[in-house]
């Protein structure tokens, strides 16, 4: 499961409801919208969807 967090105002931004932990999280090449998770399973890279608050795999 991944959700992130806005500090400041204390609310949830996105989430996905993947049912493996995840281990590391870090934004891929940059992107404001891609992020790299490294998993049990391996390593997915995730797309942010702003409008829908997901996270897509």
């Amino acid at each position: 499961m991944l959700i992130i967090w806005n500090i400041k105002v204390r609310k949830e931004l996105h989430g996905t409801l993947n049912k493996d932990p995840v281990y590391q999280v870090q934004f891929y090449n940059q992107s404001e919208e891609k992020m790299i998770a490294v998993l049990n399973t391996g390593v997915q890279i995730l797309t942010i969807d702003k409008l829908n608050k997901k996270i897509l795999v």
